[in-house]
């Protein structure tokens, strides 16, 4: 939350155990959107071995009924590792079951982020809900494509530019642009494989993933594996877990992709000039606040 506000100085955000966030009133709470992105490592694809935050986490996963009873938001998106469809999808359809009960429509679908401007090869988990006679917004559309493919959009005739590779992700940092200490990453030598950088990474996590720089000499800095999250270069961070913050992150590209079409359905039923899928930003700031539950 410390890096949140020193980013965002004009917004008003909470840090909130869950439980507590349950317990307070919310007579008052108005929200037109709710996310949740819970813990994902019980359900990565990745893991292998129990963890003694498992159950923790699968228990964030059912908070999701409690969360809307308290807040009934008009659209619920959701974020979570592919491995939740394809290797836990009894706690996938406990999620959508709580969604359906209470009334509200639900579309879920595996998203790759490569296709969303994010240089990484990576799938993500999407789900999208909206309550009673609030528009299911759809999936965004992909923004990118594969260099060998052709795809003429709706709008226009121009081809959606190739997807994003590492080199075009890390290239373009300043010297002594803060988080970016190569003489620290070089400070802890590597002796691996080359690798085109024109490539996606492989998935950014806390630790950094099994990436490495492409020419096998070293790791990637903490400034570089944000912009491979899509992190803007003037995102500061804060505090001791900055590779934690970077790989914990939805990564904003494919963020803001979902969130545009969110707030686009939205603005058509309030009728705010922009809310046509095909483009216009609108006249409304949709979060005012946001509340981080842990």
């Amino acid at each position: 939350m410390d890096s949140f506000r020193l980013n965002f100085e004009t917004a008003i955000g909470y840090t909130s155990d869950v439980a507590d966030f349950l317990a307070s009133s919310h007579t008052e709470i108005m929200v037109d959107i709710l996310h949740f992105s819970p813990p994902c490592q019980t359900f990565s694809p990745a893991k292998t071995v129990a963890a003694a935050m498992d159950e923790d986490n699968e228990a964030c996963i059912f908070c999701t009924r409690e969360l809307l009873e308290a807040t009934k938001p008009r659209v619920v998106t959701m974020e979570e590792t592919a491995g939740l469809q394809q290797r836990h999808e009894e706690f996938l359809f406990a999620t959508i079951h709580s969604f359906v009960e209470l009334g509200y429509s639900v579309r879920w679908k595996l998203l790759n982020c490569r296709d969303y401007g994010v240089p990484q090869s990576r799938q993500r988990l999407v789900i999208l809900a909206s309550g009673p006679g609030e528009p299911l917004p759809p999936f965004p559309k992909p923004t990118h494509t594969s260099p060998n493919t052709q795809i003429n959009t709706t709008i226009s005739t121009a081809l959606l530019p190739p997807f994003r590779t590492i080199h075009d992700a890390i290239s373009k940092i300043p010297p002594h642009h803060p988080d970016h200490d190569i003489q620290y990453a070089r400070s802890r030598p590597l002796n691996r494989p080359t690798y085109d950088p024109h490539t996606q990474a492989r998935t950014i996590t806390c630790n950094g993933g099994e990436n490495y720089h492409p020419s096998g000499t070293r790791g990637f800095t903490y400034r570089e594996l944000a912009c491979l999250q899509t992190f803007p270069l003037e995102h500061r961070f804060c505090g001791k877990s900055v590779k934690r913050q970077i790989g914990n992150a939805v990564p904003p590209m494919l963020g803001k992709a979902i969130f545009l079409v969110v707030k686009r359905a939205l603005e058509r039923v309030d009728g705010v000039n922009g809310g046509d899928y095909g483009g216009g930003d609108g006249s409304i700031d949709i979060v005012g606040e946001v509340v981080e539950i842990l």
